[in-house]
């Protein structure tokens, strides 16, 4: 009976669900948004600690995300960086590398052939000599990159270390 009152309710009044609808929604967005904000929060001290360990210059996080699909609605795959930890004497490139198509640079496919891989600079050439031309230009010596995978083993990020 009280179920039926309730619903009776409802049918009387559909604003009422659009606002009970509206609320949850805005509810859950802000537990996402409080959620990021941790997260950034946690893994800017873990990689600084890791950077630290490592006397690296550079330490960081890129995130793949999707953009438009073409018409056989094959999604177009982006990546930006989300996450930079520096030493005192390198330059930031975190906006250089946002909204960035994974075809954009060749070692893009490199590291999901491979996972991971640590290479010298000049070594680098032969896998992308256009990013050997910008990791030259900031007198980067060593690179490391690895993928970072979801609980069901599809590619979500890519941590990069110089």
């Amino acid at each position: 009976m009280i179920l039926l009152v309730g619903v009776a309710y409802y049918l009387s009044n559909p604003t009422k669900i659009f606002e009970v609808y509206d609320k949850f929604e805005t509810d859950q967005h802000n537990a996402v948004i409080k959620q990021r904000f941790e997260l950034t929060k946690n893994v800017n001290a873990e990689l600084l600690k890791m950077r630290e360990d490592m006397k690296a210059s550079r330490i960081f996080i890129q995130e793949f995300h999707n953009g438009k699909e073409n018409l056989s609605s094959m999604p177009f795959l982006y990546y930006s960086m989300k996450f930079e930890v520096l030493d005192d004497k390198t330059e930031s490139v975190y906006t250089d590398f946002q909204g960035l198509s994974t075809n954009r640079y060749k070692f893009m496919s490199y590291l999901y052939e491979n996972q991971s891989f640590a290479v010298d600079t000049k070594a680098f050439k032969i896998i992308d000599s256009e990013l050997y031309n910008i990791l030259s230009a900031q007198d980067i010596h060593y690179s490391m990159y690895s993928m970072i995978y979801d609980l069901n083993g599809i590619p979500i990020a890519f941590i990069g270390v110089h």
